[in-house]
């Protein structure tokens, strides 16, 4: 006998007519599943149910929270760094041309 994929949605609606209509036995005849398999969906869907109504919700926001603020200083501490690396490589490339071309300044006149 070939066994059959059941879908997430399917095993939902069964264990949902299962629920309502306490006829266990029968929703297992008509689906051709053991008591044994929908016994083990309906706990699963009973573990899950605090995830879907998101009462774990606070301590998985709470982290989130904690994360992001985290990534952000990092961003900010990388974005500073960067800043300083560009400005001390434009000021060595504006020294660099200088003594290549031996113009130290000095000679232009200066701006009254």
């Amino acid at each position: 006998m070939e066994r059959r994929k059941w879908t997430g949605k399917e095993k939902f609606e069964i264990v949902l007519e299962g629920l309502r209509s306490g006829k266990i036995a029968q929703i297992c005849n008509k689906y051709e599943i053991s008591q044994g398999l929908y016994y083990k969906w309906r706990d699963e869907f009973f573990s899950k149910g605090p995830e879907i109504f998101g009462l774990n919700g606070d301590k998985q926001y709470e982290r989130l929270k904690k994360e992001n603020t985290r990534l952000k200083t990092i961003i900010g501490e990388l974005t500073t760094e960067l800043k300083k690396t560009i400005t001390s490589s434009k000021e060595k490339i504006r020294d660099g041309a200088k003594e290549e071309s031996g113009d130290t300044g000095k000679d232009r006149p200066t701006k009254k």
